[in-house]
């Protein structure tokens, strides 16, 4: 099983990033929502089709678990505070502080 860091970052408050998951690409585009201050994402397929849209990006959970009946990849998709903290992804430490790995199955 490899593990594979998606490389978001708080620069940028919408950003895209297309990664190979599991030999197969996707197209991560992520935005900030200010109400709320949280990141959310959409995922699509190579061809642009939307496949889940609007996951609140949030520690300690799969992701991508409630929607394993969907066309998404099987493995993990999680988020984790490199100091062992919980602190939450923000519009500041995305990238930095928050990071976002993928786990194959």
């Amino acid at each position: 099983m490899s593990v594979v860091q998606i490389p978001f970052t708080s620069d940028r408050f919408h950003q895209k990033v297309r990664i190979s998951l599991d030999d197969v690409f996707y197209r991560f585009e992520l935005h900030f929502n200010d109400p709320d201050e949280s990141w959310y994402l959409d995922l699509r397929d190579d061809a642009d089709n939307l496949l889940v849209g609007s996951v609140r990006l949030c520690l300690n959970r799969d992701l991508f678990k409630p929607f394993k009946y969907l066309d998404v990849p099987q493995g993990q998709l999680a988020m984790f505070d490199t100091q062992r903290e919980d602190v939450e992804p923000d519009r500041d430490n995305l990238g930095t502080r928050v990071l976002t790995v993928y786990q194959e199955e």
